[in-house]
């Protein structure tokens, strides 16, 4: 064999790669790329998080501002019993704890510009949440009013918040002696002039975190006084 090609061939066998630093090579490449993809997938997750949030926080602000307004706006006007007698008195709020129903003139569904009768409470479904129930009021008849509560299917309700661990609704009454106090329980059983709740509030927690909202109630007798 020439000399000059007895080096070249010694050289490039020299120059080469073994079996075993191959596959070394390959299982640190593996490592390497599995590394790289652990990071773009916690960079995305986090990412998606991040967008959950804004989105939970931006649902909440929104959620709350509507809340306030159709609370704020709840009718404290007598109506009449029914169409045929012109007898009324006011729709109270009712309030268990975990439910509250009122008639306001405000609504916090899209598309509803009339008076509507607003019912909040907990569904503890799969996923807790509270919804919220709204019907176009435009004959104010108190008798109809009270037979709504009857006609409410879980379709024509809307999820306001999911993922709740617990709500509790509360109305502010003043006492006799001009103190306050909050209570659980309100109905039609309180018949005077402050038989309307000063503030309603709703406590709910989510994720660990507590969220109030609360909203002072514009009542019209109070407007006379």
């Amino acid at each position: 064999m020439p000399l000059k090609l007895h080096i070249f061939l010694k050289q490039n066998k020299a120059a080469g790669f073994t079996l075993l630093e191959l596959m070394i090579s390959m299982v640190i490449i593996s490592m390497v790329v599995s590394i790289l993809f652990g990071a773009v997938r916690t960079g995305f997750r986090a990412w998606e998080k991040g967008e959950a949030d804004i989105d939970d926080t931006h649902r909440l602000r929104v959620a709350r501002r509507l809340i306030k307004t159709q609370i704020a706006s709840m009718n404290t006007q007598v109506m009449f019993e029914s169409r045929d007698v012109k007898e009324g008195r006011a729709f109270i709020p009712r309030c268990t704890g975990e439910t509250v129903e009122f008639v306001s003139y405000r609504s916090i569904l899209p598309g509803t510009d009339s008076m509507v009768y607003a019912r909040y409470f907990l569904d503890e479904g799969e996923t807790s949440s509270i919804r919220v129930f709204e019907k176009p009021v435009s004959v104010i008849s108190f008798n109809e009013l009270t037979a709504i509560k009857d006609e409410i299917d879980m379709d024509d309700t809307h999820v306001l918040f999911e993922g709740i661990e617990s709500l509790e609704i509360e109305c502010m009454r003043r006492l006799e002696d001009g103190s306050t106090q909050w209570e659980t329980v309100w109905n039609d059983n309180y018949k005077n002039e402050k038989e309307f709740p000063m503030v309603l509030r709703l406590t709910f927690e989510k994720d660990g975190v507590k969220h109030t909202i609360s909203a002072r109630v514009r009542s019209d007798h109070e407007k006379t006084k």
